[in-house]
């Protein structure tokens, strides 16, 4: 509380640290001489009223944001007052703000000065404020996103802005078409994020004269029409586009496009069909291309390999065919790479070089022949997916030179011979499936040695957060303090990062039904299925010491012999299928805790069971009492016995 006496004090910047406890704002209050205040990026609790600053007349500049939206409370509008000063900057972010109207900071009505104004995450309300940027013509950075604020968005078609160069209004409820004349209204943007903010109608022809564009996302929208011819012949600066998840139709970009500093390209989620045109001809510096989720058909071109530095590529969920072509051998970056759900055939050529790659995904095509060698070098492999294809031949011995595989997914394929030891190498591995093949013998008791769900996560190899990430920069002004004149002089632009992650999904089967798992949920879940194939012998007792397993199918095979006593360490189980084997004996009695306590679901239909089922009543069926016990109330149970 003594630097409350510090009654010439101009700057107050305790920025991204790691306080606590109640704001500091009685501090602020008593320094009338502030012109700089930041007090963003920490974890203080409390309010601020703004009212009470209304006579800090040097006041230019005034940060404040949490890492907690309910923990700071912030007051613009009780009492009314007047300001007598002039921001430079106002930027309040994750913070609650006027609740519990949520309305816009009237005082805000008084600035025309304002250079940057960043109000996000604060649950803000009202229609969308024109007015703002009309007052303030030196705004150069104006962003309101993740807030509730409706529209229609509207500009004079004679209105100007040169000196905005970023403009974020994603994350609110504005509806409406965008306006036609926007790319004139803003002519020098760099940053234009317009994403999952209601809009609909077609997309503007006057982006294309927005030539210093760097960064453009109209994502998670409801966009129609096509692309029109005039966006991609002045926007050379261009470097990240999304208008993923809308409904744009025809090609997928205009065919005499140049963007030639395009590294991020993102059409995912809407009807964009015909052939993969060359509008992406000249985007040499591409790195992540994803048109997944689409009608594109045809080939995949040969020209693919002038993309030298492509790391992301997705195509999947397509009417895609024929084979990979040789062009693919040029691709020496590839990191993420999803052809899956296309009608992809023919072998993967030998000369892929898979050196870097970290996800595969191939599921869902008409792929044969035996499992690509060119996987072998593949050492940072996380994620395989090979599911629903016509592999065959067997699982190969290199198969042990992946040691950081997490997820194997060889479902319905043609794959024959016996579950090889090798796969006991994969220590890592959490979810692996092999259902559906052809393949034979014995369960390897070594299957043991494999992590399936305990390995901590600490080694940053997390599968399901972070796999896709885009960084992209917009400029802000920033200002330095000048004590000769005791004033804030702009200096150079500073980067501001924006990040995008794309989740990954993986499907397997459990309580009878394929789950789809996503996002952060892929590094809890763990599951072993080798159902449905030819597998004979007793169930290895090694087995039921796979504590971390979510999900264990072993259904339709040829397994003899009990169910292992060891069966009881199996503590984190929530679905256990044992159906359609020659099986044997009686449940062991170790398993009534397990099911009692985290069991969710059991299938050991078809099993010949000793001495566990009795008759009740033909007519409502048979009952089997587990253990002779009655399940108790913290049980979840269902399925057939």
């Amino acid at each position: 509380m003594c630097l409350s006496n510090l009654s010439s004090l101009r700057l107050l910047d305790i920025s991204d640290n790691e306080f606590e406890g109640p704001l500091p704002s009685s501090i602020v209050y008593a320094l009338k001489s502030l012109a700089y205040v930041s007090l963003a990026s920490n974890h203080f609790q409390g309010s601020l009223s703004f009212p009470m600053l209304a006579n800090h007349s040097n006041l230019q500049i005034f940060e404040l944001s949490s890492y907690n939206q309910q923990h700071i409370n912030v007051e613009t509008e009780n009492p009314p007052f007047t300001p007598s000063f002039q921001l430079k900057i106002f930027k309040v972010v994750n913070c609650t703000l006027n609740e519990p109207t949520h309305t816009l900071p009237t005082f805000l009505y008084h600035q025309h000065d304002l250079r940057m104004l960043h109000i996000g995450h604060a649950k803000m309300a009202g229609k969308f404020p024109t007015w703002l940027l009309v007052n303030n013509s030196r705004l150069n950075y104006f962003n309101v996103s993740h807030n509730l604020l409706s529209g229609p968005l509207e500009f004079n078609a004679t209105s100007r802005f040169p000196n905005m160069d970023t403009f974020d209004v994603s994350s609110n409820l504005i509806g409406g078409e965008i306006p036609q004349s926007m790319g004139a209204n803003f002519p020098n943007l760099i940053t234009l994020n317009m994403s999952s903010s209601l809009f609909r109608g077609s997309f503007p022809a006057s982006f294309g004269g927005m030539t210093e564009l760097n960064n453009l996302d109209m994502s998670n929208n409801n966009l129609s029409g096509s692309i029109p011819p005039e966006f991609g012949k002045n926007n050379g600066n261009l470097r990240i586009l999304k208008i993923s998840d809308n409904n744009l139709h025809g090609p997928f970009l205009p065919p005499k496009s140049n963007f030639s500093n395009l590294f991020s390209l993102h059409l995912a989620n809407n009807h964009f069909n015909g052939n993969l045109s060359n509008g992406i001809w000249n985007s040499r510096q591409l790195r992540m291309l994803d048109l997944s989720n689409n009608h594109l058909s045809g080939e995949i071109p040969s020209w693919i390999e002038r993309f030298h530095n492509l790391t992301f590529l997705i195509l999947s969920k397509n009417s895609l065919q024929g084979l990979i072509p040789l062009g693919f051998c040029k691709l020496a970056e590839l990191s993420y790479l999803d052809l899956s759900h296309n009608n992809l055939s023919g072998t993967l050529p030998n000369c892929l070089n898979m050196s870097s790659l970290r996800y595969l995904f191939l599921q869902d095509n008409q792929f044969s022949g035996p499992i690509p060698t060119s996987l072998a070098k593949s050492h940072d492999l996380l994620a395989l997916d090979l599911t629903k294809n016509k592999f065959s031949g067997q699982i190969p011995k290199w198969i042990n030179s992946l040691l950081n595989l997490r997820i194997l997914l060889l479902r319905e394929n043609k794959l024959g011979g016996t579950i090889t030891s090798n796969l006991c190498h994969l220590r890592n591995i959490s979810m692996l499936d092999l259902s559906r093949n052809s393949l034979f013998g014995s369960i390897p008791s070594c299957l043991k040695d494999i992590a399936f769900g305990k390995l901590k996560l600490s080694n940053g190899m997390g599968l399901g957060i972070g796999i896709v990430r885009i960084d992209w920069v917009s400029r802000a002004t920033e200002f330095a303090y000048d004590p000769n004149t005791n004033e804030f002089v702009e200096g150079y632009d500073n980067e501001m990062p924006f990040a995008w992650y794309e989740d990954q999904e993986a499907n397997f089967m459990s309580k009878y039904r394929y789950e789809s798992y996503k996002g952060s949920i892929l590094n809890f879940m763990s599951g072993l299925d080798l159902s449905c194939n030819n597998l004979t012998g007793d169930i290895p007792r090694e087995i039921g010491n796979l504590s971390g397993l979510l999900s264990l199918n072993l259904s339709k095979n040829h397994l003899t012999g009990p169910i292992p006593k060891t069966f009881s360490n199996l503590s984190q189980i929530e679905s256990l299928d044992l159906s359609h084997n020659m099986l044997s004996g009686q449940i062991p009695s170790e398993l009534q805790q397990a099911m009692r306590v985290t069991l969710f679901f059991v299938d050991l239909h078809c099993i010949k069971i000793a001495h566990q089922l009795q008759q009740k009543n033909h007519k409502k069926g048979w009952r089997v009492p587990l253990m002779g016990k009655k399940l108790n109330s913290e049980t979840l149970l269902f399925g057939v016995l």
